[in-house]
């Protein structure tokens, strides 16, 4: 009887590690979405060899970005991933912020009544001081 050797099962390949530039870690927990870390760090890596680009920048406008996003309501459903932030070159973008407003309830609408009333009390006060008692 022949006996055939059992299968040796063959591991994958294990995907090719990608050194991270030392200040790729304040980037990353800088930019808050984290998600496709590995094609970040090419993407970083990229961004760095551009004319006027370095971490600091990189650091400090994708925290401006995220800031930008949660005060727009864009956070986190539709910020854009880290390597797509930094292929687009989107540090150089310019965001306006505007204040968030919040929505208006019905105890806010109630304050606004009670302001008024208290305003015209003040205003009736005083015009009882200045003619006299009555």
């Amino acid at each position: 009887m022949v006996t055939t050797p059992l299968p040796v099962p063959v591991k994958a390949a294990p995907a090719k590690a990608v050194a991270e530039p030392e200040s790729f870690a304040d980037f990353w927990d800088a930019y808050e979405k984290k998600d496709g870390r590995r094609d970040a760090v090419i993407a970083y890596r990229a961004a760095l060899k551009k004319p006027g680009v370095d971490s600091d920048l990189l650091i400090q406008s994708a925290s401006e970005y995220v800031e930008w996003a949660k005060v727009e309501g864009k956070y986190p459903e539709y910020i854009k991933g880290a390597a797509k932030w930094l292929r687009g070159e989107h540090w150089n973008d310019e965001r306006s912020a505007r204040e968030r407003a919040k929505p208006r309830t019905k105890l806010d609408g109630f304050a606004d009544v009670d302001a008024e009333l208290a305003a015209d009390e003040e205003g009736h006060s005083q015009i009882r001081s200045i003619g006299g008692a009555r």
